[in-house]
C-alpha cells in the first residue's frame, strides 16, 4: 500500500471520530437540557463580557459573566483567575435552527443550587446589614444570598427607630424562620438574640436595683413597663400587692404614670427583666389580716379554681386573696364537681390564718348536711330502739330523723 493512500484513509477516520464526539457531545448538552442536569466545561479564556468555554473539548460556548456569578463587582483579578478551571453549568436552552445550534449555559444558577441547600430554616446564620429601610434590614449571609429582616424581628421591644439597633456593615447574628426558593426569599430574625439596648442594660443593673416605668401594655396576668430607652420590663399580678395575687392590674396602673419598681429577675438567655411593684410598697400584710377573725363568717369572691378542682382561690373585700380546700367545701360539690363559677359570690368562714406563710384558709359557710345531726332520740318512733337494725328503718321516715331546725332548713 503506498503512503498516498494511507494519508487520506488516517485523515478519513479522524474525522469521523470526531464527528462522532461532537454529536455525542451535543447529544448531551441536549439530555442536559431537557433534564435539569449540571455538565462540566472548561473555560478557555477571558473575554468580552464574559467567559469563552468549552464542553468535551469540541462545542465552544459563551458564558456570560451575569451568568458566571451573583456578585455585582466581580474584579478582572478574580475574572481572569477562573481561566483554566473546570466549572459545572446548567444547559439553560437548547434549540436547533436552520443554521445551527443556539446552546445557552448558567453557572450562576448551580451555585445558587448549593446556597439554598445550605439554608435551613430555624437554624442560626450570621449576616452583613447590607441596606436599612422602614420596613427592615436587607443582609448579605455568608453563601452570598441576600436575606431579609422585618423591622417586626429585628428585637422582641418595640421599635421606633430602626437605626438604633442594626448599621450598614455590622455583622449579626440571627435565626433563619423562612426561606422560599421559588420567591428568593429569606427572612431572619433577631428577636432571640439580645438587641445591643438589652445587653448594656444587662451590664448595668442588677437584682435589687430600683428603677421607674411608665406603662405600655396590660395582658390579663401581666403588666408591661418601659423602663428605659428601647427597654421593656414586666410586673405579674401577684407582685403588686402584699396581700392578694389575683388582683385587677387596671385597678392599679394607669396609662402615662410613673411607678416605681424593684427588679427581681434578670434573664439574659431569655430577654427577661422581672420587676415587682409590691417591694417598693410598705408591707401591709399583717396590718389587713389583723381585720378577720377566725371563726367569722365573710362574703368571697370565687377568683380561680384548679384544673383538679380541689378546691378555690378566693379573694375578700378586694384586700386579701386566700384558699378554701375541697374538704372543707362539700355542700358546694355535685358529683366531686364544684356548682360553683369563676367570680361567684359565696359565704365563707375564716378557720386559720397564718402570719409566716401568709396565708388564709377558708371553709364554706354552707355546710353538707347529714340526716343524724341534731337527731331527736326521744321520738316515740325510734325511742328504746336500736338505730342500725333494719326493724328501725321500717318502722320511720326520713322526716322522723330531723330535728325541728333540722327540718326548717331543708324547706
Amino acid at each position: 500500500m503506498s503512503n498516498e493512500t494511507h494519508i487520506p484513509k488516517l485523515a478519513t477516520n479522524v474525522a469521523k471520530e470526531k464527528s462522532e464526539k461532537i454529536n455525542k457531545s451535543y447529544k448531551d448538552l441536549k439530555d442536559a437540557y431537557n433534564s435539569g442536569n449540571t455538565v462540566e466545561v472548561k473555560v478557555i479564556e477571558k473575554v468580552v463580557g464574559g467567559f469563552k468555554v468549552s464542553y468535551n473539548e469540541v462545542v465552544s460556548l459563551f458564558l456570560p459573566i451575569s451568568l458566571y456569578t451573583s456578585v455585582r463587582n466581580i474584579t478582572e483579578e478574580e475574572q481572569h483567575a477562573v481561566v483554566g478551571s473546570k466549572i459545572p453549568v446548567k444547559v439553560k436552552e437548547f434549540s436547533e435552527e436552520e443554521f445551527g445550534k443556539i446552546i445557552k449555559i448558567n453557572h450562576k444558577d448551580v451555585l445558587e443550587d448549593k446556597r439554598w441547600t445550605e439554608i435551613v430554616v430555624n437554624t442560626k446564620t450570621e449576616a452583613i446589614v447590607k441596606k436599612i429601610l422602614p420596613q427592615g434590614a436587607i443582609i448579605e449571609l455568608p453563601n452570598g444570598l441576600e436575606g431579609f429582616i422585618p423591622v417586626s424581628h429585628i428585637a422582641r421591644e418595640h421599635i421606633e427607630d430602626i437605626n438604633s439597633y442594626v448599621s450598614v456593615g455590622e455583622v449579626i447574628k440571627g435565626d433563619i424562620i423562612e426561606a422560599n426558593r421559588e420567591y428568593n426569599k429569606i427572612i431572619v430574625s433577631l428577636k432571640n438574640a439580645p438587641s445591643k439596648h438589652l445587653i448594656a442594660f444587662f451590664d448595668a443593673h442588677n437584682i435589687g436595683d430600683k428603677v421607674k416605668g411608665k406603662l405600655k401594655n396590660i395582658m390579663t396576668s401581666r403588666a408591661y413597663f418601659s423602663i428605659a430607652p428601647n427597654i421593656d420590663g414586666s410586673v405579674k399580678a401577684f407582685d403588686v400587692s402584699w396581700t392578694r395575687k389575683h388582683i385587677r392590674l387596671n385597678d392599679v396602673f394607669e396609662a402615662d404614670k410613673e411607678y416605681d419598681f424593684e427588679i427581681i429577675n434578670l434573664d439574659r438567655d431569655n430577654q427577661y427583666i422581672g420587676l415587682s411593684y409590691r417591694k417598693t410598697q410598705p408591707d401591709n400584710w399583717k396590718e389587713i389580716a389583723d381585720k378577720y377573725t377566725e371563726g367569722h363568717t365573710y362574703s368571697a369572691v370565687i377568683e380561680f379554681i384548679p384544673t383538679n378542682n380541689r378546691g378555690a382561690e378566693v379573694s375578700v373585700n378586694n384586700e386579701i386573696d386566700g384558699f378554701m380546700p375541697k374538704n372543707l367545701a362539700n355542700a358546694l360539690y355535685n358529683n366531686n364537681k364544684p356548682t360553683f363559677k369563676s367570680k361567684d359570690v359565696i359565704q365563707v368562714k375564716l378557720v386559720e390564718k397564718n402570719e409566716k406563710t401568709r396565708s388564709f384558709i377558708f371553709e364554706s359557710a354552707i355546710k353538707q348536711l347529714n340526716p343524724y345531726d341534731n337527731l331527736d332520740t326521744s321520738t316515740s318512733a325510734v325511742k328504746g330502739k336500736n338505730l342500725s337494725t333494719p326493724e328501725v328503718i321500717k318502722n320511720f321516715s326520713f322526716a322522723d330523723l330531723l330535728s325541728e331546725s333540722s327540718k326548717k332548713a331543708l324547706k
